[in-house]
């Protein structure tokens, strides 16, 4: 049974910052290029996405970069990364609703074969970015929580009151069930594990 109720009530929120989004999921090769390891399960084929990350380290990964390019770059939080997903879309997914279609966007369940695939082998969502089902899961900046009842409505990350313990992740990974891959679909892992189905990609402030 889809856990429904996590993804309730549905709610709006403003997004008033501009910001780039990184068009495919950060590579191993990207992720080594700036932490000088590669802590990837799966090394398989060229340019598979970075696995095996803490959120911590995915954070770690971001200020690094923030450093050296001289703009914030930073981890999506949730209402950034479905606002990406969707792409416009109110269907169950960013492609519409027959789940049929799945295997034409996302490495999942059915047809993940238990490994990541290369970045970028599946078509996009509608706004041009690429394994945002599917893949690995992306971690998101904000803690937690079991329901959108009080989430910030300006687009901002949500820090407050919900498990500090705990992480958002979207999008669903190779190892995950269709369902999972919907648009809404909402999930937490614990920050300071590892995983070889949690991944991330990055957004970049327009502000310089």
């Amino acid at each position: 049974e889809l856990p429904f109720a996590l993804e309730t009530p549905v709610h709006k929120a403003v997004i008033s910052e501009s910001f780039f989004v990184s068009q495919y999921l950060i590579t191993q090769e990207q992720y080594k290029a700036v932490m000088q390891i590669n802590p990837a399960h799966f090394r398989h084929e060229q340019n598979l996405p970075v696995e095996n990350v803490t959120w911590f380290e995915a954070k770690s990964f971001c200020q690094k970069l923030t450093e050296s390019a001289g703009k914030l770059i930073r981890l999506p939080n949730e209402t950034e990364w479905e606002y990406l997903c969707r792409a416009d879309s109110t269907t169950e997914f960013f492609f519409g609703d027959d789940e049929n279609n799945l295997t034409e966007y996302a490495w999942f369940e059915l047809n993940g074969g238990e490994k990541t695939h290369p970045v970028g082998l599946k078509k996009p969502n509608n706004w041009g970015l690429f394994d945002i089902a599917g893949n690995v899961w992306e971690w998101c900046e904000d803690v937690w929580h079991d329901s959108y009842k009080g989430a910030p409505k300006d687009g901002s990350a949500w820090l407050s009151v919900g498990d500090s313990s705990l992480r958002v992740v979207r999008g669903g990974s190779w190892f995950s069930f269709l369902g999972n891959c919907r648009s809404a679909y909402r999930n937490w892992y614990v920050p300071g594990n590892r995983s070889n189905y949690f991944g991330f990609r990055v957004v970049v402030s327009a502000r310089n």
